[in-house]
């Protein structure tokens, strides 16, 4: 998720069209990407590692790679005074459902998961997790509005917000180390 932010800010101020539809469309690719590797994350931690191997991972994470290459070939069209990207409605309904099926993948695996951690510590920040989980979900739902020219205006602003809260909890709910 972060690489796509990087990339969001490397090519937005670019006023190509080509370059704007490849970096429109990579953001969202490696957006999903991420939610693909939350999942992966979740569902180790209800498998064990004979179950769940590097091999299936990465089976698994191809797969679902090929499944979002589509975005490249949906169309979106842009402003043209600033680029700001206009998905056509099939990349708003393909793009939610793919990245909605599994947001819903991923809290199932965790909510089920947390009943089964014995520390009390580790389940606190499982929770935090899951709360920041939520706040990225809540950021990717009003792009994927705002981009389908769906919603504007200062809701989309506030939810927009949620990335940075949402990272910290993800980053302190799984990211840091427990000591």
């Amino acid at each position: 998720m972060a690489f796509g932010l990087i990339i969001n800010v490397l090519y937005a101020p670019i006023n190509n069209r080509m370059i704007q539809e490849l970096g429109n469309k990579s953001v969202i690719f490696l957006t999903t990407m991420g939610i693909v590797n939350l999942v992966f994350f979740s569902y180790s931690l209800r498998h064990s590692s004979k179950e769940f191997t590097p091999t299936k991972s990465l089976i698994w994470e191809i797969m679902l790679a090929a499944i979002a290459v589509i975005y490249y070939f949906l169309p979106i069209d842009f402003k043209p005074e600033d680029f700001s990207p206009i998905w056509h409605l099939e990349m708003v309904v393909f793009c939610l459902l793919l990245t909605q099926t599994l947001f819903f993948i991923a809290m199932g695996l965790g909510l089920i998961t947390i009943p089964n951690m014995k520390n009390q510590l580790i389940r606190k920040r499982f929770w935090m997790f899951l709360l920041g989980l939520i706040m990225f979900e809540m950021v990717i739902i009003s792009t994927v509005l705002r981009n389908g020219q769906f919603a504007t205006g200062i809701v989309l602003l506030v939810l927009g917000l949620c990335m940075i809260p949402g990272g910290i909890l993800v980053y302190f709910g799984v990211g840091k180390e427990i000591n």
